[in-house]
């Protein structure tokens, strides 16, 4: 049966999926805004214990129809991930879900096994306590330090960072009030406004900051709304 492995939101940052070891893969879209705007890259890919390593590069565009992809890779290498980059200059949301096939007895076999875990798959992991409200589990596990605040924004990009940057960030959590708000990063542009979209939080929905292959975004952040709403964050820091 298909298992959903991630949601990657594709940046121009080089964003990595949790490793695997099945080679039939389907990736779905949810539509962007201006599907005909977006393209990137998809490579196959494996950590070394240092670096990101990528080969076996295809060129990818929006789709309306799901892909079903069956990728061959060295099995010496044991489990690897998917990997994605934009090509595109678009300020656009761009979301890809990724499944794989999995019979009950792996998925199973997956819920009790632990590996060692890399700086990847560790920000991963924390995700996934978080989303399944295992907030007192992943703090102890982990050692986090929460902190959260509910803010108002006015329309328009904020003038300051919504969220500081951070380099102790582990986790990164928004939940939108009556309105929509776009998560960017820090890299302005001559005019003082950023430049590179994080994240879209929908109307009274929760989302976190994507993982990226160094684990996950850790400089300031900013937002923008088109009517004022509020937000609330979470953050979640190493000691």
């Amino acid at each position: 049966m298909w298992s959903k492995l991630n949601r990657i939101y594709i940046t121009r940052r080089l964003v990595v999926t949790p490793p695997f070891k099945e080679q039939l893969v389907r990736i779905t879209q949810p539509r962007p805004i201006y599907p005909d705007r977006v393209s990137g890259l998809m490579y196959q890919a494996f950590f070394d214990g240092r670096d990101i390593n990528t080969f076996d590069e295809r060129k990818i565009v929006y789709q309306d129809e799901p892909q079903t992809l069956t990728l061959y890779y060295p099995q010496e290498l044991g489990e690897r991930s998917l990997a994605f980059i934009r090509e595109d200059k678009a300020n656009i949301v761009w979301g890809i879900d990724v499944e794989i096939i999995q019979s009950d007895n792996q998925q199973s076999d997956n819920q009790q096994n632990q590996s060692t875990l890399n700086s990847l798959e560790i920000a991963e992991e924390i995700t996934n306590y978080l989303n399944s409200q295992l907030f007192n589990g992943a703090m102890d596990k982990f050692g986090l330090i929460p902190k959260s605040e509910s803010v108002q924004l006015q329309p328009g990009f904020t003038a300051q960072p919504l969220v500081p940057p951070n380099p102790k960030r582990a986790y990164l959590q928004f939940r939108a009030g009556g309105s929509p708000v776009y998560i960017w990063a820090a890299d302005l542009n001559e005019q003082g406004q950023p430049q590179t979209i994080l994240e879209e939080v929908e109307k009274g929905q929760t989302r976190s900051l994507p993982v990226v292959a160094d684990g996950i975004y850790k400089g300031a952040v900013y937002a923008q709304v088109s009517k004022k709403v509020s937000v609330d964050w979470t953050e979640y820091s190493y000691p």
